[in-house]
């Protein structure tokens, strides 16, 4: 999903209609801060945000930054978008998700 800036809208629609609880993988870019917008309870909204997806059942597999959005902040590189994967594992077998000898 690539909704430029409105994946936090999306992401909420999604959490209320329950459509989630259909989605075995659900790969989307992200907006973050960049260095023009630095709006610190607007970061820490949409982590929560990302933490309701664990809370679901989907952990995180994959993600990089997009390389086009890079910029430096105190020396490193960051960017204002993150490719991101999450698989739900309430859709794995049990042997998969238990440590079985």
């Amino acid at each position: 999903m690539d909704v430029e800036s409105n994946e936090w809208t999306v992401l909420e629609s999604m959490f209320k209609s329950g459509i989630l609880s259909n989605v075995k993988q659900f790969g989307f870019e992200i907006h973050t801060m960049s260095k023009s917008n630095t709006n610190v309870k607007t970061f820490f909204e949409h982590w929560k945000t990302l933490n309701r997806l664990e809370a679901l059942g989907f952990r995180h597999w994959y993600w990089h930054f997009n390389y086009i959005g890079t910029y430096m902040y105190k020396g490193k590189p960051r960017s204002c978008c993150y490719e991101i994967v999450y698989i739900n594992t309430n859709f794995m077998s049990k042997n998969l998700t238990t440590n079985q000898h």
